[in-house]
Parts: structure tokens; sequence; C-alpha cells
């Protein structure tokens, strides 16, 4: 609290003072007062607009906090248009952010953009990652199947993406499923969930497609321990 606490003094005696603002919404921001952020953010742009650079992404995050999604994608957008429009991280923020907004064209835009131009690996998977839960969501599972086979085209190392091979494990049992093969696609499922690692969405629809699997088996009760 003491550092909060000079930077509320600053506002009190130099209240045209933009770092008083800033400095507070940095101490507000650490300490989960999302709200009180904002303003002291807005407060300090508001007070000098040079700080654009340092203010817009982090209010985005905030407004991403509390799912303010229009919030956010007018900071990050603005970010592009007056800072820095080659920002790799913006951009995959952007992409997520018209992803949650339901934008999914533009969102895989930008996630494309995000791939030809990172020289990051993780970035680059993590937008592949996104893309790929955009065409589940859309049950293009062909389209999914492509999408996460390119880490491999593109030569970017895998490493220890766990994350990427339980996409793939995943959209694999789903293709049997669809090519009338249950018994293998619940054996993968089945493999998958020991995972305690998995994603909510991962999980949530592993049990999903299992159920639909054994449905088919006409296994309506099924212990899988």
């Amino acid at each position: 609290m003491h550092s909060l606490n000079d930077f509320i003094m600053v506002q009190t005696l130099s209240p045209t003072n933009s770092l008083g603002y800033f400095g507070a919404a940095e101490c507000y921001s650490a300490l989960a007062n999302n709200l009180k952020a904002v303003e002291c953010y807005t407060e300090a742009l508001e007070l000098d607009s040079k700080l654009n650079d340092k203010i817009l992404l982090k209010r985005c995050q905030l407004f991403i906090n509390n799912k303010e999604y229009d919030l956010a994608l007018s900071d990050v957008s603005a970010y592009l248009e007056t800072v820095d429009s080659s920002n790799v991280d913006a951009i995959l923020i952007k992409g997520l952010i018209q992803q949650k907004k339901g934008i999914f064209s533009d969102a895989i835009i930008n996630y494309e953009q995000v791939i030809k131009n990172t020289k990051d690996e993780n970035m680059a998977l993590k937008a592949i990652i996104r893309i790929a839960k955009i065409k589940l969501k859309q049950k293009d599972f062909y389209g999914a199947h492509h999408t996460l086979q390119r880490p491999a085209i593109l030569n970017i190392n895998r490493g220890e993406s766990k994350k990427l091979e339980n996409y793939i494990n995943f959209n694999e049992a789903v293709l049997y499923l669809i090519k009338r093969k249950p018994k293998i696609a619940i054996k993968i499922l089945t493999n998958l969930l020991k995972n305690d690692k998995l994603s909510k969405y991962i999980k949530a629809h592993s049990h999903i497609y299992r159920g639909y699997g054994n449905m088919v088996l006409h296994n309506f009760e099924v212990n899988f321990n």
C-alpha cells in the first residue's frame, strides 16, 4: 500500500500530473482492483496521450478480465493504429477478443498474421491452437485436422507442447467417429481423459463424444475405471 499511497498523494498535490494516476493504476492492477485500475489508466491517458503506448494494452487486458470485449477491442485496435501496427502480441490479443465475440473470420485473419510474422514458435503454436479451436467449435473437424498439422508443415518445433497433442488426439478421435469407428474413438478419448491437465473444452467435449461413441455401440452404462 505504500506505493499506492504515494501516488494518491501525487494526485492531491499535482492533479494534472499523469504519472500520479499511471502509478496508482499499476498498483491497483497488482492488487487485482480492476475497476480502479481502469479508472486511473483512463485519467492518466486523458492527461497525457503520449502514454498510450504504455496504457492501451494494459487497460485492454483489464477489460478482457472484466469481459468487456467491445472496450478491449477498441483499446487494442487503437494501439495497433497509433503505436505499432506490427506488434504480434497485440495482434494475437485482437484475435482472442474477436474469437470471444464470435467474429471468427476476423480472428483467424489476425492469427494467420501472427503465424506469418512472429519468430516466437510458442506464439505461433498458440495462434495455431486458437484457429483449431475455432474450427472445432464450427464442427469443421477436417479443417481442424489440417490446422493441427501445420506445425510440422511450417517446421515449427512442437517441443513439449502437450496442449497441441491433446487437441490432435481429440480431433483424431472425432474423425474416427465420423468414419464410423467408435471403438477406436472411445479408446483415444478414454486415454485422453486420464490426463488431469486437459483444458475444460477438451475435457467436456471428450466426454460428449465418448458418450456418442458408446450410444452407437449401445453401451448405455459403462464403467471406465
